[in-house]
């Protein structure tokens, strides 16, 4: 059997005003998107094959699925115009629908299956079956139907009893999709997470304060920080890479991936995508302003000259104390083996390009220890700190990488310095904490955080295991011992 996907534009169109840019089948419930609800209950009744119709290109869509090998299934793409029809996608699709019993999901729904059945009514049947919901439905044709002389038009509706269809037609009925199968049925369906208890579905990585209260049921994602006195549920869905800050109260809601929620709030109801604050009842929508943020991109030009000079000046001191031993050190170096090359970094989300000074050495000596350990390695970035092109203390450096160009567009701002908040913990951009202390900073930033980062950074790299060290340089620089 082969399933084919298909979500015309127009049930799809709500989706814009409330999570712009999210493909519709990447919607997010309980932390898990849509299509892999489709892609369990395929794999429940016994279909190997799946093709997923999209109207949408350029997404993330194909990124995250493949070719459906995780899930032991065969998953293939199609594209179809704005205006097509059923029929015309199957026309489209004549190929793929052909030689198999077919199951067509149309629309864009929820199909209310449960994990512990396996055996559905349309499975057996050597007919046309249709259960139909609204404008949404699921179908069912033999292999030797004759899909294009179908008139969809007039779908007959037959009575299945599971599955059954739930349509997502507003933000509303997302919101409650959401909020009863966290209450009534989270044990019908593959949660994401790891589930120790009953109503509770961590992800990896949660760190959170002896204060914290969580009331159940709730979905926590993977890399998420929560400060102290905070009060977490009931009904709450936590996505990835989410920060909580103190004394801060959330019920009966749905924070987004890589949202940060501000101290002492009461979240109560509520859908939080980015810097949306969404009210699914009557579907306001209220856009967060952080006033670092607007700060930044308001400042005038008084406020941008005397960063650059403190910058400037602060940079000039750095390198008055570390030019002697660098002097020292750098020429010990390369006798020995150090190689120096020049390497491109990220400047602005625009992708504008920092090219910079990086060393690399091919063994281990107490010279190469030294050089690093006094952060001599940084020692030329103080002058693209002289000449603008960096902060002192900002952003993590980000190398320009295929692989690293995603952190840019996780990140509120970029705004890369010679210290970072990764850095001084030596993390770097393949740490698995590296997109947290990113965000943290990102909303948390203030003058004396900035000091504590520079002297934190000299500390760890002063009195750090080497083999940390090590890490956060990268092993590309080092030959292993």
């Amino acid at each position: 059997m082969k399933c084919l996907i298909y979500s015309p534009p127009e049930q799809t169109a709500w989706l814009k005003d409330f999570f712009p840019g999210v493909n519709p089948f990447n919607l997010k419930i309980l932390n898990k998107p849509l299509l892999e609800y489709y892609i369990d209950f395929c794999v429940l009744t016994g279909i190997e094959q799946i093709r997923v119709v999209n109207t949408e290109t350029g997404s993330d869509l194909e990124k995250y699925f493949n070719e459906g090998r995780q899930w032991g299934v065969d998953i293939s793409y199609g594209f179809a115009k704005q205006e097509d029809n059923l029929l015309q996608v199957l026309k489209k699709n004549r190929r793929f629908c052909s030689k198999h019993d077919l199951l067509i999901i149309y629309g864009f729904q929820f199909i209310k299956y449960r994990k512990q059945c396996s055996e559905y009514d349309f499975m057996q049947s050597k007919e046309i079956i249709v259960s139909q919901q609204g404008n949404c439905s699921i179908l069912h044709f033999p292999a030797d139907s004759d899909l294009l002389s179908f008139d969809f038009s007039d779908i007959q509706q037959q009575n299945i009893q599971q599955p059954y269809i739930l349509p997502i037609n507003s933000i509303k009925s997302y919101y409650n999709l959401n909020m009863h199968i966290l209450s009534e049925e989270r044990d019908s369906y593959f949660l994401p997470g790891y589930n120790n208890e009953d109503g509770v579905y961590l992800g990896k990585n949660v760190i959170d304060k002896k204060s914290t209260s969580y009331t159940k049921p709730l979905v926590l994602g993977n890399n998420i920080q929560i400060q102290m006195n905070t009060d977490i549920g009931p009904n709450v869905v936590l996505g990835d890479n989410v920060i909580i800050d103190h004394s801060t109260k959330i019920e009966n809601s749905i924070i987004y991936e890589y949202s940060y929620i501000g101290s002492e709030l009461e979240i109560v109801n509520k859908i939080v995508f980015k810097k949306r604050l969404i009210d699914p009842d009557n579907e306001e929508v209220m856009q967060i302003v952080d006033s670092f943020l607007v700060s930044d991109i308001q400042s005038n030009l008084f406020h941008i000259s005397l960063l650059r000079f403190l910058n400037g000046f602060i940079a000039l001191i750095m390198i008055t104390l570390t030019l002697i031993p660098f002097i020292l050190l750098f020429p010990l170096c390369r006798i020995t083996g150090m190689k120096t090359s020049k390497e491109n970094y990220y400047r602005n989300k625009d992708s504008a390009i920092c090219s910079c000074i990086s060393f690399s050495q091919p063994g281990y000596s107490l010279i190469k220890r030294l050089f690093y350990r006094f952060s001599l390695d940084i020692f030329p970035l103080y002058f693209k700190v002289i000449g603008g092109e960096l902060l002192l203390v900002g952003n993590f450096l980000i190398p320009r990488r295929t692989s690293t160009m995603k952190h840019l567009h996780l990140m509120p701002y970029y705004q890369p310095g010679v210290y970072s908040y990764p850095g001084s913990m030596l993390h770097n951009e393949e740490h698995e904490n590296y997109v947290n202390d990113e965000l943290e900073y990102c909303h948390t930033r203030s003058a004396w955080l900035d000091v504590k980062i520079v002297l934190q950074s000299w500390i760890v790299r002063l009195f750090s295991e080497w083999r940390l060290i090590k890490d956060y340089l990268g092993e590309n620089n080092f030959d292993s011992n």
